[in-house]
């Protein structure tokens, strides 16, 4: 079996991401477990509206560079192989999904607890921010309940 770790690219995507597509990546190797998050826009009611969408803004380079810190965090920590994170940027409709992580090791305990550390982490540490979109036509910044 593979034992080598390689990190699967970190990047940031334009719209709604292809789950489908993210699912799929493979890099040859078989490992014992992996383990997923789908975050979607939720249709949340903020200032008595229903929330249509999210324009998310990101500083590309210091999220990528975050997202590699995190992932190394996570790897000797808890010993996991492979990992993959992904965020929108751009505007994202209620249901449709803004970020997605992906996390590979040789047992699915490993899997589990990185796939925690790296959403918690990604979403305290990485500047991506959250426009949200109204029904009424009006928005609100996105609050990061991560930092409370």
């Amino acid at each position: 079996m593979q034992t080598k770790t390689e990190i699967i690219y970190n990047p940031i995507i334009q719209g709604p991401l292809p789950v489908t597509k993210l699912l799929t990546l493979n890099n040859g190797f078989c490992y014992g477990a992996e383990v997923t998050f789908t975050g979607k826009v939720r249709p949340d009611i903020k200032a008595d509206s229903k929330v249509t969408a999210i324009e998310f803004e990101v500083h590309y380079k210091l999220v990528i560079k975050e997202i590699e810190n995190i992932i190394a965090e996570c790897k000797k920590k808890f010993g996991i192989i492979n990992a993959g994170v992904w965020h929108s940027t751009g505007k994202v409709s209620a249901g449709e999904t803004c970020f997605f992580v992906k996390v590979e090791s040789q047992h699915r305990k490993e899997s589990f607890k990185g796939l925690q550390y790296i959403v918690d982490e990604v979403k305290k540490r990485c500047p991506i921010f959250g426009k949200e979109i109204l029904k009424n036509g009006e928005y609100v910044w996105k609050e990061n309940t991560s930092l409370k």
